[in-house]
């Protein structure tokens, strides 16, 4: 996921992290229209990879209400 980290980077975002090896990237940027960052990072991964993937972005409010929504009998399971 090293090469995907760098990929991000490259378009200007910061404190870029991947997560567990599932494409799942977490990172900062100035720009708040997720339409543009997905176009923007859908694009650099056709140039740096050679392949076409959709990119969906959640800012960290909407990832939060998710997180929180995660259903209580899931929290208590060892596998999350």
């Amino acid at each position: 996921m090293a090469s995907l980290k760098t990929a991000v980077e490259s378009c200007g975002y910061t404190r870029v992290t991947t997560f567990i090896q599932s494409g799942n990237v977490i990172f900062n940027s100035d720009e708040k229209n997720a339409e543009r960052i997905s176009d923007t990072l859908e694009i650099r991964i056709i140039k740096t990879f050679g392949i076409t993937s959709r990119v969906v972005v959640l800012s960290q409010s909407k990832l939060q209400k998710i997180i929180t929504g995660v259903p209580e009998d899931w929290k208590k399971q060892n596998d999350i």
